[in-house]
């Protein structure tokens, strides 16, 4: 019965410098996170800046996150689950740009896009029959028809949309960000 035969290594990245440190005292520092507190497998949190370290519970039950203030085991005010990644808001996303939870956005800011585009297309159709009334028009319309038959908006512009349609994915699905510049003009 010695001491040697039951104690086991520190796991990486814990903290036993108390003794006789246990597996439910495991010290688990800040930017770090773990399931429970029977599990040695201990997480960097490298998308959040939310994980506390010490603590680690199965239980996250919407009572007892409200109970503890809105902070799931081992995370900071506010977030909770797997490497603190969940919000505990449901007015809250997390966004791995903001690396914590940010503020859902309010359907004012697609009514903003919906309305430019909407008025775009209504001052595209407002000059169509303005310029239809002339007599340049016919000419401009022919060569404008060749032009289009022969470079073929209409699939270049299916491309375009679909283009966007994956990149709004990528960020949300697998955390991936484009660079600026391809996402500026979608600011509002």
């Amino acid at each position: 019965r010695f001491p040697t035969d039951y104690c086991k290594p520190c796991p990486p990245n814990a903290n036993c410098a108390t003794s006789n440190t246990t597996l439910e005292t495991l010290g688990i520092p800040r930017e770090y996170w773990r399931a429970s507190l029977l599990t040695t497998e201990i997480h960097e949190c490298d998308a959040s800046d939310h994980c506390s370290g010490s603590g680690g519970s199965t239980e996250t039950s919407r009572r007892r996150l409200a109970a503890s203030g809105g902070a799931g085991p081992g995370c900071d005010l506010g977030h909770t689950g797997p490497l603190c990644e969940w919000c505990v808001s449901d007015e809250q996303y997390f966004s791995r740009a903001e690396r914590g939870c940010a503020d859902c956005p309010t359907a004012g800011r697609f009514g903003i896009l919906a309305g430019v585009v909407v008025a775009l297309a209504v001052t595209g159709l407002l000059l169509y029959r303005a310029l239809a009334r002339a007599e340049a028009w016919d000419r401009f319309r022919a060569r404008l028809d060749i032009v289009e038959s022969q470079v073929g908006f209409q699939p270049k512009f299916k491309i375009v949309v679909s283009f966007y349609q994956v990149v709004a994915t990528l960020g949300p699905v697998y955390g991936v960000r484009l660079h600026e510049d391809f996402t500026r003009w979608t600011d509002l």
